[in-house]
């Protein structure tokens, strides 16, 4: 009997050492995800381009996200990126707010419906970076393939497009947004040069090869389409394996 109250009171104790462990767990997982909405932001005018034709965001809809400070994700329901300002924004309670990204290392979004002019140029990830190209490392760019030998990273921007339209008896201004990619990749994590999407030119980075052009060949691929591109690296990377 004695032995069963022993037992008892450890197994108590046990629980009761779990149950305020998850209770002071719990508080510091929610104030991360509210200080990301909360803290370290910069509100912002949602309909700042009513006057431009088309969108700069790269989601048509803002989408949830995970964002990282350090190793452990941060949950973001309703976040964006801005190819126009190159800033990350997120809407919290109706607010739209530009994020300080100098406090992040990573920005990974779950969504994969791109703004409908973007379907072509984007991949079915979308992980953005920070420190990708050591020629400019604060900023962030979208991650494409990684291994030991190479890194292949894109720039997404959007250009806005001014010109005058005349018309008889007015003269109308007409604003655009455009969006454009650079790619780059960078070898041994030294020597960097931009990359076109097309089989040449990644031929003339990786070298011609007998068993790698044979196996661009017998799979009909282009390497226009960042799926392809990232099926060459996998198949490269087996060869030296």
């Amino acid at each position: 009997m004695e032995i069963e109250k022993k037992y008892i009171m450890r197994v108590s104790r046990s629980t009761l050492f779990l149950f305020l462990l998850v209770r002071l767990i719990s508080p510091i997982q929610a104030q991360s995800a509210d200080k990301l909405t909360s803290e370290k932001v910069t509100p912002i005018d949602p309909n700042r381009y009513e006057e431009v034709k088309g969108s700069p965001m790269l989601f048509e809809d803002f989408v949830a996200a995970n964002v990282y400070e350090f190793n452990d994700p941060i949950i973001a329901e309703s976040l964006n990126y801005n190819g126009y300002t190159q800033e990350f924004e997120a809407i919290t309670k109706g607010i739209h707010t530009v994020l300080e990204d100098k406090y992040y290392t990573k920005f990974e979004f779950i969504s994969t419906h791109y703004n409908r002019f973007y379907d072509d140029f984007m991949s079915d990830t979308t992980l953005f970076v920070r420190g990708l190209n050591p020629e400019n490392s604060n900023k962030f760019y979208v991650l494409i393939y990684s291994s030991d030998d190479y890194v292949i990273f894109k720039d997404f921007k959007i250009q806005l497009n001014k010109r005058v339209v005349e018309s008889p008896g007015k003269t109308i201004d007409f604003n655009e947004f455009n969006p454009f990619f650079n790619y780059w990749i960078l070898r041994d994590g030294k020597k960097l040069s931009l990359l076109k999407l097309n089989k040449k030119a990644l031929l003339d980075v990786l070298g011609e090869s007998k068993e790698l052009s044979a196996f661009i060949k017998e799979n009909k691929l282009s390497v226009k389409t960042e799926a392809e591109l990232k099926e060459v690296m996998k198949f490269h990377a087996s060869m030296a394996n």
